[in-house]
């Protein structure tokens, strides 16, 4: 029997049978040129019908009352116990007002004071200091890699079931193999189509190791890693390499994108499948939608507990709409954030994204120029500082295009991008003539905003205007020469060097499960004895 058909063939043929309204968003289609379609489209599609917005607001049971989410209900974790997902926005107390007779009173706080590690003294401390940085080179003086100075572990894959009000409808792909192959082939109309309340995130989870000797017995810091609408969590595993000694870090696939669920649409009424298909509503995709089941996930594998959100472009302004509408976000870096832009599509500035909003039939998917996947990896490798990337940025791109094979993944990528050029005003503030604006005025949590300077999607003089415009946040912001947009694939080092220094500022340094002395090396050859005394200071 022959077997020689690819995987890509099985998609395409799977794909002639997905419904126009639902294969793709018509009423979005062409985006805010109005592209002008050859053929009209069905009546029951409604052309002026904008997508279901989801609101963010201060308060997140607002958001799901509106969008028709439910704002209690049940969540499941791998363990499929219900939680409560949605955590109420919690108002902190004034500061106490200090007497008018004196600077300094009983109604004032007490300022903080720092402890020495082993309650040792002042003096104790410095000579302890002093003989661990005066310790003696080594013979052979070299540079150590990351695994050299810390333990690192294996990571652990996990799934996420988030359950809505909302019936989503998504394709069921059944897994191919060599049995049925033929059959997936000869039928492609059979089992393809899917309803249901429940969509699943895939994540990849990376821990400190908990026999480390050193460590401190506090659970570890949780950080969770948010990627770009181009790539996947795939994107992050450098990186999240590097943090996992000293953080508990979860890399997830957002809805649409990698191995989690890729929804084509929202069933609005019928109970019949194949009016499923045909009325279904576009999918509200929208900074705000990703944040609300991302809140759900975290309150699931860190439940009670705080954490902090990185996110890369579209991903960091996701992180801020967790942190307008979650007390539990401690803090967030977001990396070439994308501005504050009045283009069709923020942040975005290549034609080829421009020209992928046009495409609105699978007859025009099939006959472009360029296939689908290598225009993807062509605005990746753009969005690096040069054209050339060496062999790791390599491995990681072809992790992320690996998902490309997929028909939904291309359409949902599309669906997003004209999306979000119907609504370009999303990280700006929220006003009554911009709802679905950011609800900036809850951001309390600390910022960082990291740029490159090399970035050409977005302009990274824009990071100044983020402490004006979070004006409740502690923001920071940091500029890096001679890197691209991507920076957590073209230099994982440097953004992981970044995330433990803004974390290691705001909890302290006896909070890392280990000594941190950096990830790139240096020539003195005394690195190892000197970590190795740090964590007998600090750690033990």
């Amino acid at each position: 029997m022959n077997y020689n058909i690819s995987q890509q063939q099985i998609f395409d043929e799977m794909g002639k049978s997905v419904p126009y309204s639902v294969g793709f968003n018509k009423s979005l289609a062409g985006g805010r040129d109005a592209v002008t379609l050859t053929t009209p489209p069905p009546k029951h599609v409604v052309l002026n019908s904008p997508p279901p917005i989801l609101q963010t607001t201060p308060n997140l049971s607002d958001v799901l009352t509106k969008s028709g989410l439910p704002t209690v209900g049940p969540n499941y974790s791998q363990s499929q116990q219900p939680i409560i997902i949605v955590p109420q926005t919690v108002q902190q107390a004034p500061a106490p007002t200090p007497c008018p007779e004196c600077p300094v009173c009983a109604s004032c706080p007490e300022p903080e004071v720092k402890q020495n590690p082993k309650n040792l003294t002042d003096d104790q401390m410095n000579r302890t200091l002093f003989d661990i940085l005066a310790t003696k080179p080594v013979d052979i003086s070299c540079a150590c890699e990351a695994f050299d100075y810390y333990s690192m572990t294996d990571p652990l894959e996990g799934e996420f079931k988030w359950k809505s009000e909302m019936d989503f409808v998504y394709r069921h792909q059944p897994k191919i193999t060599p049995d049925n192959i033929l059959e997936i082939m000869n039928t492609p109309n059979s089992n393809q189509w899917k309803s249901s309340k429940e969509l699943k995130v895939k994540y990849s989870r990376w821990s400190p190791d908990p026999n480390t000797k050193y460590a401190n017995n506090n659970p570890p810091i949780r950080i969770l890693l948010l990627h770009d609408v181009l790539d996947s969590k795939e994107s992050w595993w450098c990186a999240q390499k590097l943090l996992s000694p000293f953080f508990d870090t979860i890399a997830v696939d957002l809805i649409g994108t990698g191995e989690s669920t890729l929804p084509r649409g929202i069933n609005t009424s019928s109970d019949s499948q194949d009016e499923k298909q045909t009325e279904a509503q576009p999918v509200p995709w929208s900074y705000s939608f990703h944040a609300t089941y991302l809140v759900a996930l975290a309150e699931t594998v860190w439940p009670g507990e705080t954490y902090y959100v990185v996110g890369a472009d579209f991903g960091g302004q996701i992180a801020a709409s967790m942190a307008s509408t979650s007390s539990q976000v401690k803090g967030f870096i977001m990396i070439n954030p994308p501005g504050f832009h009045g283009n069709n599509f923020p942040g975005i500035q290549y034609l080829d994204f421009y020209e992928m909003r046009k495409i609105t039939s699978d007859e025009d998917l099939s006959n472009l120029t360029t296939s689908f996947t290598a225009r993807v990896r062509d605005l990746l490798l753009g969005a690096l500082k040069g054209s050339d990337c060496d062999g790791r940025n390599n491995s990681t791109l072809k992790l992320i295009l690996k998902q490309y094979v997929q028909l939904d993944r291309k359409r949902i990528l599309i669906d997003q991008i004209v999306a979000f050029s119907q609504t370009p005003y999303q990280e700006f503030p929220q006003t009554n003539n911009n709802d679905t604006g950011l609800a900036v005025q809850a951001i309390t949590a600390p910022c960082l905003i990291v740029t490159g300077q090399g970035d050409v999607v977005c302009t990274p003089e824009s990071r100044h205007f983020y402490p004006i415009v979070y004006y409740k946040s502690e923001v920071s912001t940091m500029a890096i020469p001679h890197i691209g947009h991507l920076i957590h694939i073209e230099n994982p080092k440097v953004i992981a060097e970044i995330i433990v220094d803004f974390i290691r500022e705001k909890e302290g340094i006896d909070q890392l499960k280990d000594a941190f002395i950096g990830f790139l090396g240096t020539t003195r050859g005394n690195e190892i004895q000197i970590i190795s005394k740090l964590r007998n200071l600090y750690y033990t």
